[in-house]
């Protein structure tokens, strides 16, 4: 009977763990970084670089606050130069990957 509740106990609280486990991580945003070239040339011409993450938080409020800070700190350029570079920023939940799937 002990043995029982023992293990009752230890199932239960594994299943607390775990979903707070889960909801924590259904909350977590990632703020992503994607350098890019603009060409004066060819302004439609947009030649982005590889995503790379920036910063995570637990709310999107948060994610989005901090992008528009980095933003007023580095606003995109106009395009008077030839070979024009800034970084566009974005916020993803952390389940997406703006990078792509991964390949084996």
């Amino acid at each position: 009977m002990i043995r029982l509740a023992r293990t009752a106990s230890v199932l239960v609280a594994f299943s607390l763990l775990t979903s707070a486990a889960t909801a924590y991580a259904e909350c977590a945003w990632v703020l992503w970084e994607n350098p890019v070239t603009i060409s004066s040339l060819n302004p439609t011409k947009i030649n982005s670089g590889d995503w790379k993450m920036n910063d995570s938080f637990k709310s999107l409020e948060e994610c989005r606050k901090s992008r528009d800070a980095v933003r007023l700190v580095n606003p995109p350029p106009k395009v008077e130069k030839v070979g024009v570079r800034y970084s566009k920023y974005a916020c993803f939940p952390d389940t997406v990957d703006p990078r792509g799937p991964k390949g084996r």
